[in-house]
């Protein structure tokens, strides 16, 4: 990367770095379900893994920065090599957060290899999305459940859900809190993968729990919100997000055609 890129990149992080600073100061976390659960995680430091949906990034990086490394737990990051993650990774650096790149498409290999060093040898805590980089969303990939296996570190689900957002029409629909959001933080219990599965089924089953608890997860802060303020605009429409998921499967198999036909 050239002088100038390196540095138009570390400005647009910058740039970032205040916008979800000052948009998220101006929300109002109501509830955080599940705080005792990241209270004894301070109070007893352990490896830990840290795990939300990729579409919640903007509000959980600011989260995970205030409730959690300021408290004393400090986490390696797991970002995908691509063009956006490199932003995403300087912007997690500028909040404290230490960059493992590589992703289940892109250098997967090696940032598996960062975040076991992490967590077996230096006995530090991780964050993974683990329906990022490309989805599909909801979906939790097995990399961050062999982690857990090999590591014995539990995973920790965690998320939210807000009154006001905008969500854009990506694969993940990305959410961003509007300005004075209320938002409700969920925290799940740490869920510990075997270190012994018996076989490929067993590993499926430990995936879908994970998974399961995810949504559990963010369903439980979306009915509080709902019950309470009559309103959450952070759902999301799982049936346009498959109708994404459908055409950039169309795009990328007509790309495919050409590109055996030249």
């Amino acid at each position: 990367m050239s002088i100038w890129k390196n540095a138009l990149t570390w400005m647009a992080a910058g740039i970032s770095y205040l916008w979800i600073r000052l948009l998220s100061m101006t929300c109002t976390i109501v509830v955080e379900q599940g705080k005792e659960h990241l209270e004894d995680l301070i109070a007893n430091p352990r490896p830990a893994i840290f795990s939300f949906w990729h579409n919640t990034i903007f509000f959980m990086v600011y989260y995970h920065a205030y409730r959690v490394i300021k408290k004393g737990i400090p986490l390696s990051v797991l970002i995908s090599q691509s063009k956006d993650g490199e932003l995403i990774a300087r912007t997690a650096q500028l909040y404290g957060s230490r960059a493992a790149r590589g992703s289940s498409t892109r250098g997967g290999r090696e940032a598996f290899q960062i975040l076991l060093k992490t967590v077996k040898k230096e006995k530090g805590s991780v964050v993974t999305t683990p329906d990022g980089p490309q989805g599909p969303v909801y979906y939790f990939q097995a990399g961050t459940v062999v982690l857990s296996q090999v590591t014995g570190a539990p995973v920790v689900p965690i998320g939210y859900a807000c009154t006001r957002a905008w969500v854009f029409r990506s694969w993940d629909q990305f959410i961003v809190p509007k300005p004075f959001s209320k938002i409700a933080v969920g925290i799940g219990e740490p869920y510990t993968v075997p270190r012994k599965l018996p076989d490929d089924a067993a590993a499926e089953r430990e995936r879908q729990e994970l998974e399961r608890r995810m949504m559990a997860m963010i369903h439980k802060a979306e009915n509080f919100l709902e019950e309470k303020y009559g309103r959450v605009d952070s759902r999301t429409d799982l049936q346009q997000a498959a109708e994404y998921q459908r055409r950039k499967a169309e795009r990328e198999a007509k790309k495919h055609g050409r590109s055996e036909r030249a």
